[in-house]
């Protein structure tokens, strides 16, 4: 729906029209056009797409809201070096398919990589070859749900292999890779900030995850469980925003990004 107005600070729209006229609507749920029917044109046919090994790149890094890690080694065990905001045009040598190393010496993971840095572009559209399903185990209830982008993936399943050894039972996915046909109906039930708007979606890029959220998940603020995704989490390559801790208007203890 269109909608005229003025931003009265970085977060808040003021619309000015119409019978929405005097309300106010977070920025994050508007753009400039109808994400239903814009044609993106990409710097390449997919946004993810990697050259040979050895190649040097640019990419921007990609998130909705969240900053993304840089290593000091190509591998996830290595210590996090710093933080690197969305939608920054980064360079460097592309050292494996998992992997690029910036001319500033740190490494950062391609899983949070693209061609483009207009999220909307791709976010619920993700190409099928970046995805990778995890494995019935884990207890998504549906193929569609239970993927993630490749590396976050295969990061999310050592994680969870870790975690199975010290607690004796798995992590449960309740939902993983959200289409763009799911992020709107999500959003039509429960609306902001439960849901974020279509094509904004972190779910969008295969890198968020759901663990189970409903009666009596031992994953709840507090349990064991939960202490420990929080503690070791980030070792894995995922982390809980602090907006979404326990005492927050949104909490969320099932909520996880992959910020590499």
């Amino acid at each position: 729906m269109p909608v005229t107005g003025y931003f009265v600070n970085t977060t808040w729209f003021k619309i000015t029209t119409g019978k929405m006229a005097g309300t106010y609507v977070s920025g994050s749920g508007l753009t400039t056009t109808n994400p239903d029917t814009q044609t993106f044109a990409y710097p390449s046919p997919d946004p993810f797409s990697l050259p040979p090994v050895g190649s040097r790149l640019t990419r921007y890094v990609i998130s909705r809201d969240f900053y993304v890690s840089t290593r000091a080694s190509a591998s996830f065990s290595a210590a996090c070096r710093t933080s690197i905001a969305p939608r920054t045009k980064v360079t460097g040598k592309l050292v494996s398919s998992d992997w690029v190393r910036l001319d500033d010496g740190r490494y950062i993971t391609t899983a949070l990589l693209a061609t483009t840095p207009v999220v909307r572009a791709f976010n619920g559209r993700v190409p099928s070859g970046r995805l990778r399903a995890l494995p019935a185990y884990l207890g998504a209830p549906s193929a569609a749900a239970s993927s993630l982008e490749r590396v976050a993936a295969t990061q999310f399943i050592r994680m969870g292999t870790v975690f199975a050894k010290v607690f004796g039972y798995h992590i449960t996915v309740e939902e993983g890779y959200r289409s763009l046909y799911w992020q709107k109906h999500w959003y039509a039930q429960y609306g902001a900030p439960r849901a974020v708007y279509r094509g904004t979606s972190n779910h969008g890029m295969g890198l968020a995850v759901d663990i189970r959220s409903g009666a009596g998940s031992p994953f709840t603020f507090g349990t064991a469980a939960d202490k420990w995704l929080t503690a070791n989490g980030a070792g894995f390559g995922f982390h809980r925003s602090w907006w979404l801790d326990q005492g927050r208007p949104n909490a969320e203890f099932w909520y996880y990004n992959f910020i590499g």
